[in-house]
């Protein structure tokens, strides 16, 4: 955008029935507003309330998509470019009477000129080979894909969901029936809005942080359970043994928690609180084919409820 709203700016051919800054300003309003062709030819000064709070552009509604009035809010930068701009301008008088009805074609003039002096600006022949074979600022892609006039309100309302505005929100911006539309034809993710939203997943990193670690043993690194660690040690223990059995108890074997069989506490009515992963509701354990199955509490093979606080389970030593 910036390319192409630099280079409409400073130069007119005979062919464009507008002006460089005319045409600079018709894409502006379009990428600020969303608003289409039409729309924009039907624009006065009267239209302009650059002094509001938000300032904003308003089209009638005869000349609007959904036979309303729609008023649109702009940035305040765009409504600082528009006051000299809109000076001197005839009241009543659209300010794009002369815009040319194939705006497809006035779009592709200016973005070829746009590619041309992008690709002049290389620093170094390698970097002009190179965008020469690029796509930036080609009317139409490698993929068959075109930018054409209608494409502006296609960026507005993709950079709009890029900005992690609501679907409600978005919506209205976009003037649409439906947050169907807006979301679904309307809305492009980019490559760099997929990454961001990768963020949100956990890491996978596979060294545990041994801190945590230690901290998940005594129960004190926030997990639901409490502040101390419930796990009741054998009779008769030794203070080693607490620490060394809960700590055992708390090991990680993929997707569940498990005790190993040659730590396992041999003393009869023993029980132990296991810590649970926040997505699990229910112990995995191995099973000699390698597959996992959920553990029972007693021989009658009925699995024990969980108690009110999913993060913890209270369950007799497994076999």
């Amino acid at each position: 955008m910036t390319w192409l709203l630099a280079t409409a700016e400073k130069y007119t051919r005979p062919e464009h029935n507008l002006p460089g800054p005319d045409r600079a300003m018709v894409y502006r309003l379009a990428l600020g507003t969303g608003f289409r062709a039409k729309e924009l030819r039907s624009l006065t000064p009267e239209s302009f309330d650059l002094e509001g709070e938000p300032p904003t552009v308003t089209v009638n509604a005869a000349y609007s998509k959904r036979r309303r009035e729609d008023t649109q809010p702009i940035r305040p930068d765009l409504a600082d470019l528009l006051r000299p701009w809109l000076a001197g301008r005839s009241a009543g008088q659209p300010v794009f009477a002369n815009l040319p009805g194939d705006t497809a074609r006035m779009l592709r003039s200016d973005l070829a000129a746009a590619r041309e002096a992008w690709i002049e600006a290389a620093p170094a022949d390698p970097d002009r080979d190179g965008r020469e074979r690029s796509d930036f600022l080609k009317y139409q892609n490698t993929a068959g894909e075109v930018a054409d006039f209608h494409s502006t309100r296609h960026t507005y309302i993709s950079g709009i969901v890029a900005g992690n505005a609501s679907v409600k929100t978005a919506q209205e911006l976009a003037r649409h029936s439906t947050p169907t539309l807006t979301i679904g034809r309307y809305s492009h993710a980019r490559l760099h809005d997929l990454q961001g939203a990768l963020e949100a997943l956990p890491s996978l990193d596979a060294k545990p942080d041994p801190k945590r670690e230690s901290l998940r043993a005594t129960g004190t690194d926030g997990t639901p359970g409490g502040q101390e660690n419930p796990t009741t040690c054998p009779v008769e223990p030794t203070p080693d043994d607490c620490s060394t059995w809960g700590q055992k108890w708390g090991q990680l074997d993929g997707g569940g928690w498990r005790k190993t069989a040659d730590e396992s506490p041999q003393a009869s009515g023993v029980v132990a609180t296991l810590p649970l992963q926040a997505q699990s509701a229910e112990v995995l354990v191995p099973t000699r084919n390698g597959n996992r199955q959920r553990p029972v509490a007693d021989a009658g093979g009925e699995r024990r409820r969980p108690d009110s606080n999913r993060g913890w389970r209270i369950c007799n030593p497994l076999p």
